[in-house]
């Protein structure tokens, strides 16, 4: 499997190589998802990160109005959180799916082709041996 750094800093060399492989992936599809997937991720940190300051604030709240409206907030943010982590969870399954169709790249000497018909022999080595047409039925 390609590394996702590998596929963002060269799609184009990747997608040549998905063509050459006779492999249809839409790479452009997922820059878009691993994009979407990395902001999402950097939201959901940011959300766990305010729940973690409100924490604090409630234990250094002077008076149960204040720490009411510090809860308020927590819930809010924890409806965000879980909303951002259907979308993570959404997002990482349509990556990884991507991630896998993607072949590995072939060498520049490697023949343009997707299975073994469109190898060509480069060399042989010794003789190949004569069968008679069913000798290896017929033995006892």
């Amino acid at each position: 499997m390609l590394d996702i750094k590998f596929i963002r800093q060269n799609p184009n060399k990747v997608k040549e190589g998905c063509k050459n492989k006779r492999v249809e992936v839409d790479i452009d599809r997922l820059l878009e998802v691993d994009k979407k997937r990395r902001e999402t991720l950097q939201a959901l940190e940011d959300i766990r990160s305010q729940k973690n300051k409100a924490n604090k604030e409630i234990q250094e709240a002077k008076n149960k109005k204040e720490k009411d409206k510090i809860i308020l907030k927590m819930r809010e943010l924890d409806k965000n959180s879980d909303r951002l982590t259907k979308t993570l969870k959404e997002l990482e399954g349509e990556f990884n799916n991507l991630m896998l169709q993607i072949p590995n790249l072939p060498l520049a000497d490697v023949p343009i082709g997707g299975d073994e018909r469109d190898n060509v022999v480069l060399r042989e080595w010794g003789e190949k041996p004569k069968f008679a047409e069913h000798s290896l039925i017929s033995r006892p």
